[in-house]
């Protein structure tokens, strides 16, 4: 979660100040293509695309104070005069913000740069509330994907109210460890061979039923519980590989994914391999897939989580290339073993298949030449895999081979089928 210590302490002074003549808002906003324009254009249009945001702001009437969350996120406070309306301040908010926007998608047409954004009256000095609500109207926002703020009302209070439910709900599942791992196949499309695995978090539920990371990973990444759902699931994965490995059973390298939050803790990776360690599993039979939304200014951070890894000699992966903020430019900053590219990159919409024609195959010859590994998640039809085979990507992650399954219902599929996919091109 994030920590708003220092600007609700400034926040309160300044309402403390403004006196009853005056009202307050607090606004959540975030700008929608950040990430495709640091993909697209670069990490330094991406720096200058916040640092205009950040002029924006300063133009915005009323604005009198803002912070820069993280990424494309900004919330800030607007205290506006008696002689206003709410109407007026909406409506000079939005003059700025298309006035903004026209300027910087002339910079970035590609993009199409946009702004969601919802808003909250400020009661008394009640800013953490405020802020609370203000979230829930900018997730209407990104939800309707609306350009006009949403200004929360009553109605939202469902949403606020389900939002903690659903918090309170997998905190409690993380206590009483209800979370067990899937595994999804990596396939060579060279040899159809089965050369790895995706360890991939479920809930259960206490009705038994089972339910998927969209269900939960929000609130966990919200309230920062994320960090020990990701290291409950790495020990079920070093308890189930020892158990096969004393049983003389075959085993494939199973990744196990990693937050962006663990990039905080200099302890992560001896804290890994220490539990490695005690289950004796040896570091070719684990990997580590660390999400590429990192925040630009935390990739050293990253860095040296993932140098840490590598040191003790563990597969270190950056995941959904393409779907976060770090754009090429993450090969010059982070040393890693290899890429997983967005299933993005196998969109049939127009522009985007051609463009990914064009992206796609650069971005092989660009892993082939920092000798990284490719591989392409989201494949669901046999043509994607002749198209990737045919553009040099070979391993591959998808539905068209196997969706996640638990591990026993995998490893006896594997058995069955002597290590191999069906279906693949170029394997008999």
């Amino acid at each position: 979660m994030y920590h708003y210590d220092s600007f609700l302490q400034k926040g309160r002074t300044l309402l403390q100040k403004q006196g009853t003549e005056k009202r307050a808002y607090l606004f959540h906003a975030d700008f929608s293509e950040f990430k495709m324009v640091n993909f697209l254009y670069g990490e330094a249009s991406g720096d200058a695309l916040i640092q205009a945001a950040e002029d924006y702001l300063d133009r915005v009437p009323k604005v009198a104070l803002y912070e820069h969350l993280f990424s494309d996120q900004f919330i800030f406070l607007v205290i506006i005069p008696s002689d206003w309306t709410e109407s007026d301040m909406l409506a000079r908010y939005k003059h700025h913000t298309e006035a903004f926007l026209a300027a910087e998608r002339l910079l970035y047409p590609e993009c199409l740069p946009r702004i969601y954004s919802g808003v909250c009256p400020v009661w008394g000095e009640n800013l953490m509330g405020a802020i609370n609500c203000a979230n829930a109207g900018w997730r209407r926002a990104r939800k309707e994907q609306t350009a006009e703020p949403v200004l929360f009302d009553m109605s939202m209070q469902d949403s606020i109210r389900n939002w903690a439910q659903m918090s309170g709900e997998v905190n409690l599942a993380l206590r009483e460890e209800r979370f067990i791992f899937y595994l999804q196949p990596q396939v060579d499309l060279s040899t159809g061979q089965i050369v790895s695995a995706e360890a991939l978090a479920r809930e259960i539920k206490e009705d038994g039923t089972i339910a998927c990371p969209k269900d939960f990973l929000p609130a966990m990444e919200d309230s920062g519980t994320v960090v020990d759902l990701d290291i409950l699931i790495f020990e079920q994965v070093c308890r189930h590989l020892e158990r096969r490995l004393k049983q003389g059973r075959p085993v494939v390298r199973i990744s196990v994914n990693l937050s962006h939050r663990h990039i905080k803790n200099e302890g992560t990776a001896k804290m890994i391999h220490a539990t490695a360690c005690h289950y004796g599993i040896s570091p070719d039979l684990i990997g580590f897939e660390l999400v590429e939304t990192i925040p630009p200014n935390e990739l050293y951070k990253a860095k040296r989580l993932l140098d840490q890894l590598r040191s003790y000699g563990y597969e270190t992966s950056i995941d959904d290339f393409g779907s976060g903020y770090a754009g090429i430019n993450i090969w010059q900053e982070l040393d890693f073993d290899m890429l997983k590219l967005d299933q993005s990159f196998l969109s049939d919409e127009e522009p985007l298949r051609t463009k990914n024609s064009q992206i796609v195959p650069n971005i092989i010859n660009i892993a082939k030449g920092l000798n990284t590994k490719l591989l392409c998640e989201g494949i669901d039809r046999a043509e994607q895999c002749q198209w990737l085979y045919e553009m040099g990507c070979r391993l591959v992650q998808g539905y068209y081979f196997s969706p996640p399954v638990p591990a026993e219902q995998f490893y006896k599929l594997y058995e069955q089928s002597g290590g191999y996919a069906a279906l693949v091109p170029g394997h008999a």
